[in-house]
């Protein structure tokens, strides 16, 4: 059973989910991490609402309710 459960709007999901679980099962390794897609407009919603931790997507929202950092996630894609 894990540590702590993170649910993840991500709309990259087939380039980067399969590194970013890589990543979080070596460096956290009782933490889940589950995935799931919703149009992009209702992000905001979504994450006010609790039903996402966090999403990965360009900063298109201006929701003054919405804080966002820009990261990078180096993925090798060879």
């Amino acid at each position: 059973m894990p540590l702590s459960e993170f649910l993840l709007g991500i709309l990259l999901k087939n380039r980067l989910f399969p590194e970013l679980i890589k990543h979080i099962s070596k460096t956290a390794p009782g933490v889940d991490v589950q995935s799931y897609l919703k149009p992009r407009l209702e992000t905001p919603k979504e994450l006010a609402a609790g039903n996402i931790d966090f999403a990965i997507d360009p900063p298109i929202h201006t929701d003054p309710s919405l804080s966002h950092k820009k990261k990078f996630l180096r993925i090798n894609m060879s």
